[in-house]
């Protein structure tokens, strides 16, 4: 019977991996250019884009987006026949294809294996997200540019187009960046860490990060009811929560053999 005892144990470890592969499916994006998109010439662009998820986008209504705190007329726009949020993306070197779906988890790290998200680049896109830039920042492609390079600067980017930390009003020492944090070195050292509710989408071509790493979006995902943010982590929690059980489960079972 000892013998039978251990094999059950393993079982139920192997049941638990086969639960936390389960638990760690992604949502499904599309990302669309707009009409405001930057265009960098060889048909490439930057933000702002609009995406399209499956979890918090409506045909109909804007209500998913507004309960996320997205701005009717300023940040939330539409794109293959669905309501969807702006958003702006993290590197220059990986590329979206314009309206592909691909998978997404919710991180603060951006793919693969790159920096994690900055203070200055979460708190620069809540504004934008919330509606609290000026009107002109939503409605110029020129600003709307200038919040893609800043993003870009944050997060250790090239400057692209021209823009510099000179010539960019998010940049200077006079913009909202230095006036919350007292410097760009500042909001550029600090990790956001889920700060301001905003995390990065992690994209990629398959579920599970098993295909190839896409361009990473940005996301405002505020607090339920106003409870904490659980930590985004796909999953991987419960995942190992259920390992631990089946751990001492199968330890119960030797130590009573």
């Amino acid at each position: 019977m000892k013998r039978f005892k251990q094999l059950t144990g393993v079982a139920l470890v192997l049941g638990a991996t086969v639960f936390c592969t389960r638990a760690m499916a992604d949502d499904t994006v599309k990302i669309y250019t707009n009409s405001l998109s930057d265009n960098l010439g060889n048909g490439s662009y930057g933000g702002e884009f609009t995406a399209i998820t499956g979890k918090y986008s409506s045909a109909t209504s804007t209500t998913a987006l507004t309960n996320l705190g997205y701005v009717v007329g300023k940040s939330i726009s539409t794109a293959g026949g669905e309501y969807g949020f702006d958003t702006f993306c993290l590197q220059q070197t990986v590329d979206v294809h314009n309206g592909a779906t691909n998978y997404y988890e919710l991180t603060d790290t951006l793919n693969p294996d790159g920096p994690n998200l900055t203070v200055g680049a979460a708190y620069l896109y809540e504004q934008f997200a919330t509606g609290l830039l000026p009107t002109a920042d939503y409605t110029s492609a020129t600003d709307i540019a200038e919040i893609q390079n800043a993003i870009w600067y944050l997060q250790g980017e090239p400057e692209f187009n021209g823009y510099t930390t000179s010539n960019n009003p998010f940049l200077e020492s006079t913009g909202i960046l230095v006036g919350k944090f007292g410097s760009l070195t500042a909001a550029k050292a600090a990790d956001s860490l889920g700060g301001y509710d905003v995390e990065v989408m992690a994209l990629n071509t398959e579920n599970n990060g098993l295909g190839s790493a896409v361009q990473d979006q940005l996301i405002l995902i505020p607090p339920t009811n106003g409870n904490p943010k659980p930590v985004p982590d796909g999953g991987m929690t419960v995942c190992l929560l259920g390992l631990a059980v089946s751990g001492l489960a199968l330890v119960r079972r030797k130590l009573l053999a």
